[in-house]
């Protein structure tokens, strides 16, 4: 039965590179601002702050606190980072808390940028919200998860040409003027059935050895490692050394993305937990 689950295993594993999940920007998850403030274009980011403690389970946000109440502004523009694939099928987020202006998200690709108007979708009556391309921005509508997460899709289907240079704005979020805002982001997750040019680029890195882990995950190299679930959240970090053992003993069974820097360069690999 074991070699039978691990084959099985290996079968998931081809499976989900149909539905490559990935950080859509760099400091996705907020865990590390400086990362995150870097990734951005020269404006930085306004009417938000790090909200330490006040992401999913107990993780850092993006926590957007005010308004200048003068126009409709920018929160912050993020440029791609290297390797996100041009064809995405969806941008993934979650979000809670209340506010009475409502927020537009613009991703940009080579026909221009879609927009997405979370208007008053989000009442909390809802886990999951999938939000459709807009012709202009807008910001009326309210927004109160009723004291829980939501996960927000922005549906990306048939967008081929994603505007992904290094470098280059990728993705926008803007806010209502004149609005109070008590809201936190988190986990901002591409999700695309392309391989990304990062993944191309660096298939041949020896980074992990087993990618099927009972409890211990070995590794050829040294690095600090970064594990997210299949949901894009960040569930490990660690600095691990050549030929070194990481305890994995405590995470459910599933299919987890292991990220870390080898050589200076980002890499990332799929391992199955039985």
């Amino acid at each position: 039965m074991k070699k039978f689950y691990s084959i099985l295993s290996v079968f998931a594993i081809g499976a989900m590179m149909s539905a490559q999940q990935m950080p859509a920007f760099a400091g996705a998850d907020f865990e590390d601002w400086s990362a995150f403030i870097g990734g951005l274009n020269k404006y930085g980011v306004k009417h938000a702050e790090q909200g330490v403690g006040r992401g999913v389970d107990g993780s850092a946000s993006l926590h957007i606190n005010n308004s200048d109440g003068k126009k409709n502004d920018y929160v912050f523009t993020a440029n791609a980072p290297k390797g996100l694939p041009t064809k995405g099928e969806a941008i993934s987020f979650q979000i809670k808390g209340t506010s009475n202006k409502s927020l537009s998200i613009m991703v940009h690709h080579g026909g221009g940028n879609s927009i997405f108007n979370l208007e008053s979708l989000i009442d909390g009556s809802k886990d999951e919200v999938e939000i459709e391309a807009s012709s202009k921005n807008g910001y009326t509508g309210t927004i109160d998860t009723q004291g829980k997460w939501v996960k927000v899709k922005l549906n990306l289907s048939g967008i081929t040409d994603l505007n992904t240079a290094e470098g280059t704005q990728f993705f926008i979020v803007k806010l209502g003027k004149a609005g109070t805002f008590d809201l936190d982001l988190d986990n901002f997750v591409l999700h695309s059935t392309e391989l990304s040019t990062a993944e191309h680029s660096y298939a041949k890195v020896d980074f992990i050895k087993n990618t099927i882990v009972r409890d211990n995950l070995f590794f050829s190299t040294d690095s600090e490692v970064k594990i997210f679930n299949t949901a894009g959240q960040l569930v490990k970090t660690a600095k691990v050394a050549k030929d070194g053992a990481l305890n994995l003993s405590s995470l459910p069974k599933g299919v987890y993305i292991v990220a870390g820097v080898v050589n200076g360069k980002s890499v990332s690999q799929k391992i199955v937990k039985e």
